[in-house]
């Protein structure tokens, strides 16, 4: 019969390096306990004070929206007579970034594109 083969007994730096956090666990069951509860505290307070936006201050795109209802007017009429006119007079504004219209039947969207540091309130 042949005796099976035993692993070679670990090292004194490979019993060091695993299982450090078992044992301490163990051995000091109140240290584990602070420290997690210190990490809890910092997170509940890092949860509260940093805001968390969407879209933040700086990287907004200012942006305005028009809608002009055009009734019974077919697409083409309404891209002729409204969105057309309101591209040319917008695109004569300074800081205006883009234009976009879009021309449906009865009815018109502008969307107006400034860039950044451009006031656009006072053409509302």
């Amino acid at each position: 019969m042949s005796t099976p083969e035993q692993p070679a007994p670990a090292t004194e730096s490979q019993d060091a390096r695993s299982g450090w956090l078992p044992r301490l666990s163990v051995n000091r069951p109140v240290t584990v306990m602070m420290i997690l509860f210190s990490m809890l505290v910092v997170g509940v307070i890092a949860y509260i004070r940093i805001p968390i936006e969407l879209f933040p201050e700086g990287f907004e795109e200012k942006s305005l929206i028009v809608f002009v209802p055009v009734p019974n007017a077919t697409p083409k009429d309404v891209e002729e007579t409204v969105a057309r006119p309101i591209e040319d007079i917008i695109g004569t504004i300074p800081k205006v970034k883009r234009v976009y219209s879009r021309a449906n039947a009865g009815s018109c969207f502008v969307r107006i594109a400034f860039q950044n540091g451009a006031v656009h309130t006072r053409w509302v």
